[in-house]
């Protein structure tokens, strides 16, 4: 258990945490990612998501950044310095070394980010992999696709 002080809940009270482990953390705040090597560091900016300028200005409500989904969904730790993210339609990897954010995947365009990542590891008959899936309304029961990534691909 992390023990808060109040000090510490002000500095991180803005920032959306998309990953914690240990003391590491991958966060957002209004179109960026940061990484908090701990808590009480200052935190580093990993780089900005790509946004429209309207979409930058719009982030500044929470309520409209909420409605829009102008938001990361899900994330997950790919290795010691890479993790995906799943944002607007796209998944990124985000390397924390050297401070870059790729696009890595595109949904379909009726796609909405899904909302987590499932990490595969271990099991007999399995890649070790992460696997994400389509987020739709499906009311037609139609066919909905499942991602592998396995070692970056």
């Amino acid at each position: 258990m992390i023990n808060l002080t109040h000090a510490d809940i002000e500095k991180i009270s803005n920032f959306r945490p998309l990953v914690v482990e240990k003391d590491v953390c991958i966060s957002y705040e209004k179109g960026k990612i940061y990484y908090h090597q701990s808590i009480s560091d200052k935190p580093k900016l990993l780089g900005r998501l790509p946004l429209s300028k309207i979409q930058r200005i719009l982030i500044y409500s929470r309520l409209v950044e909420r409605f829009l989904r102008l938001e990361p969904r899900g994330a997950i730790k790919v290795d010691d310095i890479n993790y995906l993210i799943s944002f607007y339609g796209f998944v990124y990897l985000i390397n924390i070394e050297q401070r870059t954010i790729t696009k890595e995947h595109s949904y379909r365009s009726d796609m909405k980010n899904p909302l987590s990542f499932c990490r595969i590891e271990d099991i007999n008959g399995f890649d070790d992999c992460i696997v994400y899936g389509e987020y739709v309304w499906n009311n037609s029961k139609g066919e909905v696709s499942i991602y592998k990534r396995i070692n970056g691909e």
